[in-house]
């Protein structure tokens, strides 16, 4: 972990200064702009009471991050974003009661597409297969849809923005544990957030999420577990600086759930997002 972080502090200290001013985070649109493209990575480290640097994932916990891990979106017209993201797992020995032994697992795909048919309102269709259950759900292979209604305006230009989007996710899952309903299975999420730049290249989001099964058991909603059918709550803080226009680097300190059986689980997130 420390020679993460020391990396981390190098390549932030060692970036070179903007050649341009960049576009303060708070100011971007809500969908990528026609005729562009996106590409993303995400680093997440377990570092919860017992599992600390037991679990790496090449995905994120964060709330707000709904194309997570690998990921590429390219706005292919005015209006319109398609994207896709994967994720990978990498656990070490009794990190769950579920796994034992040392191995890498896929984590899951996410294909989507956004219509933002107002500047700061769209809708989302995607789909995720198999649907990202938390790693110790991995080998429940099963597919979900997924609806949004993404919302994001700037409240004060070069500050401060807003965001709300709600989500509901329908899975089909045909083998699950027994005792259950079939499928379909159903869940909701919604997450909030506001991103704040102190500067136009330094900024800091605030996420929070509030989420639960309605049908089925351990249903994932954007890679979380919610235990049995209580409300699970999400809550993130990223601090991040964009090195240039293309390029921003950020650390995540996220809290899967910080109310009820996972008060105890926290991740630290490594991203780095390049335009072009």
């Amino acid at each position: 972990m420390r020679t993460l972080l020391a990396f981390w502090a190098v390549a932030l200290m060692a970036a070179p200064a903007p050649a341009q001013e960049v576009e303060p985070r708070c100011d971007r649109p809500l969908i990528v702009r026609e005729g562009q493209g996106v590409v993303g990575l995400d680093l997440a480290l377990d570092l919860s009471h017992g599992r600390a640097g037991r679990r790496i994932e090449v995905g994120s916990f964060h709330p707000a991050d709904h194309r997570d891990g690998l990921s590429l979106a390219v706005g292919v017209s005015k209006g319109f974003e398609f994207g896709a993201a994967l994720q990978l797992v990498w656990h070490q020995s009794r990190t769950t009661p579920y796994n034992y032994g040392n191995g890498t697992e896929f984590g899951g795909f996410y294909a989507y597409g956004v219509w933002a048919f107002l500047p700061y309102l769209g809708v989302e269709v995607g789909l995720q297969a198999p649907s990202k259950a938390g790693w110790e759900r991995l080998r429940v292979r099963r597919v979900t849809l997924q609806y949004a209604m993404p919302f994001q305006t700037t409240l004060i230009p070069g500050r401060l923005a807003v965001r709300l989007r709600p989500d509901l996710l329908v899975g089909f899952a045909q083998k699950y544990y027994d005792g259950d309903q079939g499928p379909p299975q159903y869940s909701v999420f919604a997450e909030a957030g506001l991103t704040f730049n102190w500067t136009r290249e330094f900024f800091v989001d605030l996420s929070v999420g509030a989420g639960k099964v309605l049908k089925g058991r351990d249903l994932d909603v954007q890679g979380l577990i919610a235990p049995g059918r209580s409300v699970f709550v999400p809550l993130s803080l990223q601090v991040g600086y964009s090195v240039t226009d293309a390029l921003d680097l950020s650390l995540a300190w996220t809290f899967p759930d910080v109310r009820g059986l996972r008060g105890d689980g926290r991740f630290l997130t490594f991203s780095a997002e390049y335009r072009y």
